[in-house]
Order: C-alpha cells, then sequence, then structure tokens
C-alpha cells in the first residue's frame, strides 16, 4: 500500500472541505480586520454591527450582509439577508426554499436541530395564516448546527443558523448566520459591564 499517495489524498480533500466551508461563510473567516473589509454603520444598528458592502464569496440567494466586529476580536458573528420570496399565506414557497437551503447546508454539516413553535402557545388551527404569524413573530422557525447537535463544524465555526422570516403574509425570506468561536469575548469587548 503507497501511504504516501493515501497521505496526499487525505491532504488534499481536507484542503478542499476546508476551501467549501470558507466559501460557504462568504469567504470570511473568525478575526477578520474591520479594516480588512469595507463596511458601513447604518443608523440605530448596535455597537459593533456593520452592513458589510461586499463579501468575497457572495451567494445569490442572499442580497445583504451583516458583520459583528470589535477592536480587538475582529469578525466575530456574520448574518445574510435573503431575497425576498412571494408566497402564500400557508408560506409553501418560503418553507420549500427553506427545506433546500436546509438540506444544502446539512451536505456540509451534518446533522441539525429544527425548531417550529409559537412564542404564543396557540393551536396550529390557523395554518391558512401561516406566514403570518411569522411575520409578527410569533412562530419561529429555525434549522440550527451546533456541537449538541452532533454538526460536523470547521475549525474556529460554533454554530451556523438558518431562519425562516417573513415582512407579511405574502412575503417571505430566510437569513443565515455563522457565530465564531470568539464571539463571547467580541460582545464582552461591545458591551463591558459596570
Amino acid at each position: 500500500m503507497n501511504y504516501q499517495c493515501i497521505s496526499v489524498a487525505v491532504f488534499l480533500a481536507g484542503c478542499l472541505c476546508a476551501r467549501a466551508t470558507l466559501a460557504d461563510s462568504f469567504g470570511l473567516s473568525m478575526g477578520l480586520p474591520v479594516n480588512d473589509i469595507a463596511t458601513v454603520k447604518d443608523e440605530g444598528s448596535p455597537a459593533g454591527m456593520l452592513r458589510l458592502l461586499s463579501v468575497a464569496e457572495p451567494n445569490e440567494a442572499y442580497e445583504t450582509y451583516l458583520g459583528q466586529f470589535s477592536d480587538v476580536q475582529g469578525l466575530c458573528w456574520i448574518k445574510a439577508i435573503g431575497l425576498e420570496i412571494p408566497s402564500d399565506s400557508k408560506g409553501t414557497q418560503v418553507q420549500a426554499l427553506f427545506a433546500k437551503e436546509t438540506r444544502r447546508l446539512a451536505k456540509m454539516f451534518g446533522v441539525a436541530k429544527d425548531f417550529d413553535f409559537r412564542f404564543s402557545g396557540r393551536s396550529d388551527a390557523d395554518l391558512d395564516n401561516w406566514l403570518q404569524a411569522v411575520s409578527d413573530g410569533d412562530r419561529y422557525v429555525a434549522t440550527i448546527w451546533d456541537s449538541s447537535s452532533g454538526a460536523v463544524l470547521p475549525e474556529n465555526l460554533r454554530s451556523v443558523g438558518l431562519v425562516l422570516n417573513a415582512y407579511s403574509l405574502e412575503v417571505g425570506y430566510l437569513s443565515l448566520e455563522y457565530t465564531f468561536e470568539n464571539i463571547n469575548l467580541c460582545e464582552r469587548e461591545l458591551y463591558p459591564r459596570d
């Protein structure tokens, strides 16, 4: 058996996996200094939260990118906000795209935890207004990949979260978040306790 060939193959496979993961986090990595990327501070946004004017590896399903930065920790969180998805009030179209994106991410990260619940505790008797409940903030629909779910995440990545959102009972959208391992240090720096 040629162990040298096997070692090269394993090395190349590792490089390809690392590249795919980096590309899916829009080409951005933990600790990226804010000065290394074009950003703008939107009025009313929280401390450290900036809109990214461009990302190295954009995804055509998402149109707006946000990042949380601190001076010492650099980039600690990314959120991509998806395109508007016209849908019926049952959320058929946005749910289909959510399922498709979940499958894509599951191929990279493996097992996830799924969430679909109502904060008010109401029954689902009003499923004809499903998207309205999402828009009102009463229904939460998400899939989260982290170590507690058994996901396989690359080094420095704490979690990946896909969330189904809605602007109204006729328009939904997806958001995709990457949380890096430096998030706690970043938030302590941004929001010091007195």
